[in-house]
């Protein structure tokens, strides 16, 4: 995807995936005019090899992904053009502080001000506080509107407590307690195209590590185990009680991963307790 010398002497490129039926219709459209594009990139595309870490090198913190990286990319994730242009006014934020866990209400209004109908996705980007291990900006938010020449739409967006978390550098969830920025715009903040922001404060910090997590449910709702916040608690391997046992994990996996997973068996059951999502995953006979 590094295509440095495509961009600085093509004038158009049209990116293209998932091969169909109508896939050549789809692309006379868009090269005739008779549809506007607002494809939006799912990845980042570096100006080639060297902005790249080393294959086996999997840290987000040394710079993978655009949550981390410092490097000015050929395309950002989430950029995309279209045959008319678009404007953002009007960021409203209600609220200037908040409790950690409480949700957000943010509002903005969209005008397409050109002369093609269109669609704009407005993207809604998170600064977080400064604490060791948190992402420069994070996509929370965003959403798609369909509007004629001249026309304008108020959008919408809310921001729940998952979406202001965050992952600290030992590998805890946590909503932190601080200065947030709110940045809103058909893409990243920074990267050539407007985007308005507005700010809030997060009082207090909410813990959503293992500890915090309270019970789980089975799918069938017939046990409940729930994981003791005691803190001289082992966080890689906490103690279950479930039925009233007070039982170790049968399988110990790390837990400095957010995505990390427990794995414990009772009464012929196997739980599969994903800490990351805090939700229960599957239910195996």
């Amino acid at each position: 995807y590094a295509i440095v010398w495509s961009q600085e002497h093509v004038p158009a490129i049209v990116h293209m995936v998932h091969n169909s039926q109508e896939e050549g219709h789809g692309l006379a459209d868009v090269l005739f005019g008779r549809y506007s594009p607002a494809g939006r990139l799912t990845q980042t595309w570096p100006t080639g090899d060297a902005q790249l870490l080393p294959i086996m090198d999997y840290n987000l913190l040394h710079g993978r992904t655009y949550m981390y990286s410092k490097q000015k990319p050929l395309y950002p994730f989430g950029y995309g053009l279209s045959y008319t242009t678009f404007s953002f006014s009007g960021l409203t934020i209600p609220k200037e502080t908040i409790k950690a866990g409480e949700p957000l209400m943010a509002e903005v209004t969209v005008s397409n001000t050109g002369k093609v109908t269109g669609d704009e996705v407005a993207e809604l980007y998170l600064k977080f506080p400064d604490v060791a291990g948190a992402p420069d900006i994070a996509l929370r938010g965003f959403k798609r509107v369909h509007l004629q020449p001249g026309q304008s739409q108020k959008v919408w967006f809310r921001l729940m407590r998952r979406d202001m978390s965050m992952v600290t550098e030992a590998g805890d969830p946590i909503v932190a307690a601080g200065n947030y920025t709110v940045s809103v715009g058909g893409g990243q903040p920074g990267t050539g195209v407007q985007t308005l922001t507005g700010h809030f404060t997060v009082d207090g910090t909410l813990i959503e590590a293992w500890a915090s997590l309270k019970s789980f449910v089975r799918k069938d709702g017939a046990d409940t185990a729930k994981v003791q916040s005691a803190k001289d608690e082992d966080p890689g391997n906490p103690t279950i009680d479930f039925r009233g046992e007070k039982r170790r994990n049968d399988t110990h996996q790390s837990t400095t991963d957010p995505a990390s997973v427990l794995y414990r068996k009772a009464s012929g059951k196997e739980a599969r307790l994903c800490f990351g999502a805090h939700a229960l995953m599957e239910n195996r006979n």
